[in-house]
């Protein structure tokens, strides 16, 4: 998997496919993430509480058209 990019302000983590034991709904696609995908875990660092996973590929792409401060 390649690398979540960071982005200022947000605490990000890489969850490999072995770790990933729950199944998430991703905020940017609404797309379920099954049990065993490896993704993204982000949150503000200011709002633990608002921590989101994500598909590796979503975080990417909001991080590159700026929809990561909305979340």
């Amino acid at each position: 998997m390649t690398l979540a990019p960071d982005h200022p302000g947000f605490e990000v983590r890489v969850v490999p496919a072995y770790r990933a034991t729950k199944r998430y709904v991703c905020p940017e696609c609404v797309g379920d993430i099954l049990e065993r995908t490896g993704h993204v875990v982000a949150w503000p660092l200011a709002e633990p509480d608002r921590r989101r996973h994500w598909h590796a590929y979503c975080w990417r792409m909001a991080v590159r058209r700026g929809r990561v401060d909305g979340v």
